[in-house]
Protein backbone atom coordinates (compact mmCIF):
# COMPACT_ATOMS: atom_id res chain seq x y z
CA UNK A 1 0.00 0.00 0.00
CA UNK A 2 1.40 3.49 -1.29
CA UNK A 3 -0.71 5.51 0.12
CA UNK A 4 -1.84 9.46 0.10
CA UNK A 5 -3.61 11.64 3.12
CA UNK A 6 -5.45 14.05 2.15
CA UNK A 7 -6.92 16.40 4.81
CA UNK A 8 -10.45 18.54 4.56
CA UNK A 9 -10.77 21.08 7.45
CA UNK A 10 -12.79 23.94 8.82
CA UNK A 11 -9.55 24.87 10.82
CA UNK A 12 -8.53 28.03 8.75
CA UNK A 13 -5.07 28.95 7.84
CA UNK A 14 -4.96 31.92 10.87
CA UNK A 15 -4.19 29.28 13.82
CA UNK A 16 -1.63 26.97 13.90
CA UNK A 17 -4.19 23.97 13.92
CA UNK A 18 -3.52 22.55 10.66
CA UNK A 19 0.27 23.01 10.66
CA UNK A 20 -0.59 20.73 14.52
CA UNK A 21 -1.89 17.86 12.74
CA UNK A 22 -0.03 17.90 9.89
CA UNK A 23 3.52 17.68 12.06
CA UNK A 24 1.48 14.87 14.38
CA UNK A 25 1.13 12.85 10.66
CA UNK A 26 4.85 13.46 9.92
CA UNK A 27 6.01 12.58 13.71
CA UNK A 28 3.76 9.13 12.85
CA UNK A 29 3.80 7.87 9.10
CA UNK A 30 7.35 10.45 8.19
CA UNK A 31 7.37 11.47 4.54
CA UNK A 32 4.14 10.20 3.37
CA UNK A 33 2.42 12.69 0.86
CA UNK A 34 -0.48 15.19 2.53
CA UNK A 35 -2.98 16.49 -0.10
CA UNK A 36 -4.48 19.50 1.58
CA UNK A 37 -7.83 19.59 0.05
CA UNK A 38 -9.31 22.75 2.10
CA UNK A 39 -8.80 23.83 5.46
CA UNK A 40 -11.37 27.16 4.72
CA UNK A 41 -14.50 25.22 4.97
CA UNK A 42 -16.61 27.07 6.44
CA UNK A 43 -17.01 26.03 10.04
CA UNK A 44 -19.52 23.02 10.98
CA UNK A 45 -20.66 23.09 6.66
CA UNK A 46 -20.91 19.47 6.19
CA UNK A 47 -22.16 20.63 2.64
CA UNK A 48 -19.35 22.51 1.56
CA UNK A 49 -16.61 20.01 2.62
CA UNK A 50 -18.41 17.29 1.19
CA UNK A 51 -19.17 19.51 -2.13
CA UNK A 52 -14.58 19.89 -1.71
CA UNK A 53 -14.15 16.47 -1.21
CA UNK A 54 -16.30 15.43 -4.35
CA UNK A 55 -14.79 17.29 -6.84
CA UNK A 56 -11.13 16.34 -6.00
CA UNK A 57 -11.76 12.56 -4.77
CA UNK A 58 -12.06 11.28 -8.39
CA UNK A 59 -8.40 12.71 -8.91
CA UNK A 60 -6.77 11.04 -6.16
CA UNK A 61 -4.96 7.62 -6.60
CA UNK A 62 -6.24 4.38 -5.05
CA UNK A 63 -5.04 3.95 -1.50
CA UNK A 64 -5.71 7.62 -0.92
CA UNK A 65 -7.04 8.59 2.45
CA UNK A 66 -9.10 11.39 2.98
CA UNK A 67 -9.24 12.66 6.79
CA UNK A 68 -12.55 15.06 6.44
CA UNK A 69 -12.69 16.45 10.04
CA UNK A 70 -15.65 18.80 9.87
CA UNK A 71 -18.61 19.57 12.71
CA UNK A 72 -16.99 16.24 14.79
CA UNK A 73 -19.14 18.03 17.70
CA UNK A 74 -22.14 17.55 15.70
CA UNK A 75 -21.59 13.42 15.70
CA UNK A 76 -20.23 13.45 19.37
CA UNK A 77 -16.88 12.55 18.12
CA UNK A 78 -17.98 9.09 16.76
CA UNK A 79 -15.87 8.36 13.96
CA UNK A 80 -17.11 6.35 10.42
CA UNK A 81 -14.86 5.08 7.53
CA UNK A 82 -16.05 3.60 4.46
CA UNK A 83 -14.18 2.61 1.47
CA UNK A 84 -15.33 3.58 -2.25
CA UNK A 85 -13.30 3.66 -5.46
CA UNK A 86 -10.08 2.11 -3.93
CA UNK A 87 -10.14 4.91 -1.49
CA UNK A 88 -10.68 5.51 2.59
CA UNK A 89 -13.07 8.09 3.84
CA UNK A 90 -12.68 8.76 7.21
CA UNK A 91 -15.46 11.50 8.94
CA UNK A 92 -17.09 12.30 11.92
CA UNK A 93 -20.32 10.77 12.34
CA UNK A 94 -22.55 13.71 11.66
CA UNK A 95 -24.45 13.27 7.80
CA UNK A 96 -21.72 14.20 5.98
CA UNK A 97 -20.66 10.82 4.54
CA UNK A 98 -24.39 10.78 2.77
CA UNK A 99 -23.74 14.12 1.09
CA UNK A 100 -20.55 13.24 -0.64
CA UNK A 101 -21.76 9.46 -1.90
CA UNK A 102 -26.11 9.57 -1.46
CA UNK A 103 -25.74 5.44 -2.32
CA UNK A 104 -23.22 5.44 0.73
CA UNK A 105 -26.24 2.57 1.95
CA UNK A 106 -24.48 0.24 -0.99
CA UNK A 107 -21.11 0.36 0.93
CA UNK A 108 -19.83 -1.13 4.02
CA UNK A 109 -19.66 1.55 6.60
CA UNK A 110 -17.45 0.96 10.17
CA UNK A 111 -17.80 2.73 13.12
CA UNK A 112 -14.48 3.14 15.10
CA UNK A 113 -14.97 1.39 18.23
CA UNK A 114 -13.23 4.03 20.66
CA UNK A 115 -14.64 3.54 24.37
CA UNK A 116 -16.43 6.49 25.90
CA UNK A 117 -13.67 7.73 27.69
CA UNK A 118 -11.22 7.90 24.71
CA UNK A 119 -13.16 10.57 23.00
CA UNK A 120 -13.73 12.66 26.10
CA UNK A 121 -9.80 12.58 26.30
CA UNK A 122 -8.35 12.08 23.06
CA UNK A 123 -7.81 15.13 20.39
CA UNK A 124 -10.06 14.61 17.87
CA UNK A 125 -6.89 14.56 15.46
CA UNK A 126 -5.42 11.88 17.29
CA UNK A 127 -8.54 9.80 16.50
CA UNK A 128 -7.92 10.50 12.54
CA UNK A 129 -4.19 9.39 12.93
CA UNK A 130 -5.10 6.34 14.70
CA UNK A 131 -7.38 5.66 11.91
CA UNK A 132 -5.34 6.07 8.95
CA UNK A 133 -2.46 4.38 10.91
CA UNK A 134 -4.92 0.99 11.30
CA UNK A 135 -5.66 1.35 7.43
CA UNK A 136 -2.19 1.90 6.25
CA UNK A 137 -1.14 -1.30 8.25
CA UNK A 138 -4.06 -2.97 6.59
CA UNK A 139 -5.74 -3.81 10.47
CA UNK A 140 -8.96 -4.01 10.75
CA UNK A 141 -10.62 -0.42 11.48
CA UNK A 142 -14.04 -1.02 12.79
CA UNK A 143 -16.94 -2.41 13.29
CA UNK A 144 -19.56 -3.06 10.59
CA UNK A 145 -22.55 -0.64 10.89
CA UNK A 146 -25.77 0.41 9.20
CA UNK A 147 -26.62 3.10 12.41
CA UNK A 148 -24.81 6.05 11.46
CA UNK A 149 -26.12 9.17 10.71
CA UNK A 150 -27.31 10.36 6.90
CA UNK A 151 -28.66 13.53 5.67
CA UNK A 152 -30.58 14.52 2.60
CA UNK A 153 -29.90 18.21 2.66
CA UNK A 154 -28.21 18.26 -0.43
CA UNK A 155 -30.56 17.59 -3.00
CA UNK A 156 -32.62 20.17 -5.27
CA UNK A 157 -36.47 20.68 -4.43
CA UNK A 158 -38.93 19.55 -7.68
CA UNK A 159 -42.25 20.78 -7.47
CA UNK A 160 -44.31 20.75 -10.45
CA UNK A 161 -42.01 22.39 -13.77
CA UNK A 162 -39.94 24.44 -11.13
CA UNK A 163 -36.24 23.18 -9.73
CA UNK A 164 -35.56 24.47 -6.67
CA UNK A 165 -31.61 24.52 -5.88
CA UNK A 166 -29.09 26.60 -3.63
CA UNK A 167 -26.12 28.20 -3.52
CA UNK A 168 -23.64 25.42 -1.36
CA UNK A 169 -20.38 27.13 -1.77
CA UNK A 170 -19.13 30.26 -3.57
CA UNK A 171 -15.70 29.44 -4.86
CA UNK A 172 -12.86 31.95 -4.91
CA UNK A 173 -13.35 33.45 -8.22
CA UNK A 174 -16.85 34.32 -6.76
CA UNK A 175 -18.55 31.21 -8.99
CA UNK A 176 -21.76 30.15 -7.04
CA UNK A 177 -21.64 26.24 -7.21
CA UNK A 178 -25.61 24.52 -6.64
CA UNK A 179 -26.75 21.82 -5.24
CA UNK A 180 -27.70 20.28 -8.45
CA UNK A 181 -25.20 18.14 -10.89
CA UNK A 182 -25.32 19.04 -14.35
CA UNK A 183 -26.72 15.78 -15.91
CA UNK A 184 -29.39 15.84 -12.70
CA UNK A 185 -30.95 19.00 -14.45
CA UNK A 186 -30.60 18.29 -18.28
CA UNK A 187 -32.71 15.09 -17.15
CA UNK A 188 -35.07 17.43 -15.27
CA UNK A 189 -35.16 19.69 -17.64
CA UNK A 190 -35.80 17.20 -20.49
CA UNK A 191 -35.05 19.24 -23.59
CA UNK A 192 -37.39 22.25 -22.65
CA UNK A 193 -35.89 26.15 -22.46
CA UNK A 194 -36.07 27.22 -18.70
CA UNK A 195 -35.77 30.46 -17.37
CA UNK A 196 -33.75 31.42 -13.94
CA UNK A 197 -35.34 33.32 -11.02
CA UNK A 198 -32.84 34.70 -7.95
CA UNK A 199 -34.07 34.67 -4.40
CA UNK A 200 -32.12 36.75 -2.11
CA UNK A 201 -32.00 35.74 1.50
Amino acid sequence: MNPIISLTTDYGLKDHYVAAFKAKLMQRFGNIPVLDISHSVNPYNIIEAALLVKSVKKHCMDDTIHLIDIDHAGGNMQLICMMRDNQYFVMPDNGMISLIFPDCYKSTVFKLPYAQEDLQFMHMQDLFIHAADKLIKQESIGIESTNYIQSQTFNPIVTGDTVHVSVIHIDNYSNAILNIEYDQFEKLRNGRRFELSIQRQ
